[in-house]
């Protein structure tokens, strides 16, 4: 309430509160398969709007009055955009110097900020790439590029613990091999940066590359890899996606007709089909 002005403090702790009950000095929290303190959740009641906006006029009017520059804060201004700026050194004044100092030498250039008006008869901003935009390759977190499906499942991890509800779950169905060539694995060894851990935006490099039968790193040397640690670490890998809401699940056909291929089996059908998703392969990636 310290960051409030004075004339709301009032609301939160005292006996004649029209709006007391909304902010209990004791609640209890849920921690009901939570097994660390800060997972579990907060039991306290919810708040009513127009009961919290009708207490804020009471005790506006109750006092003390609100000062010019609190009256400021609760209205509508102008945008400002806010740039780094080397040549700029100016002086930030708190507004609340009790609580944050001041900011001397501040290098960062000030501007209105006004948003491009939209298009005739466009309602809203479209959500997509705009018309002329290229990408050089597919890229993360747009997942558009292949077959796309959802639907609420169950089995979604939240803070390393399963959640109780059923969560969004997205599928895609890449239609090219999930075993692609090994040429166009060792391109990915050229690639300035590649998007990982979905759905959070990380990126790395690719150091090393491994398949059921070879790892190779970035240095160009090659050693022999075990297939079953290979399908051992691929299943982990699936499941984690899972876990994260994302599966996978490639075109059987595609899977038979390219996954054993690159393997050099030529068996066919759904149990090909399944080696094939088995052999696909993992690369190691180092965060920058």
């Amino acid at each position: 309430k310290v960051f409030l002005p004075e004339c709301y403090h009032w609301l939160f702790d005292s006996e004649d509160s029209p709006i007391r009950h909304f902010y209990p000095p004791k609640f209890e929290v849920d921690v009901d398969g939570v097994k660390v303190p800060w997972g579990g959740v907060t039991l306290i009641p919810f708040i009513d709007p127009k009961e919290l906006l009708d207490a804020m006029g009471v005790a506006a009017k109750r006092g003390p009055q609100l000062e010019d520059a609190e009256r400021q804060r609760n209205e509508f201004g102008r945008a400002l955009a806010f740039r780094h700026d080397q040549s700029q050194s100016m002086e930030v004044v708190s507004s609340m110097p009790s609580r944050f100092m001041d900011i001397p030498g501040c290098r960062v250039r000030l501007s209105d900020f006004r948003h491009p008006g939209l298009p005739s008869g466009t309602a809203h901003f479209p959500n997509e790439l705009l018309p002329g935009c290229q990408l050089p390759a597919p890229t993360f977190p747009d997942i558009g590029w292949h077959p796309l499906s959802c639907s609420f499942e169950t089995g979604v991890k939240v803070f390393q613990f399963e959640a109780r509800g059923k969560s969004l779950i997205l599928r895609l169905t890449p239609n090219v091999p999930a075993v692609p060539p090994d040429k166009t694995l060792l391109r990915l060894f050229r690639a300035p940066c590649v998007h990982i851990d979905y759905p959070t935006a990380h990126r790395g490099k690719v150091v090393a590359v491994y398949t059921p039968h070879w790892r190779q790193h970035a240095g160009g040397t090659r050693q022999q890899n075990n297939p079953r640690d290979h399908e051992l670490m691929v299943r982990y890998h699936m499941q984690e996606w899972r876990q994260h809401g994302l599966v996978l699940d490639f075109d059987a056909a595609v899977v038979a007709a390219g996954g054993d291929a690159a393997a050099g089996r030529g068996r066919r059908g759904s149990h090909s089909s399944f080696e094939g998703l088995m052999q696909q392969p993992i690369v190691e990636i180092e965060i920058v």
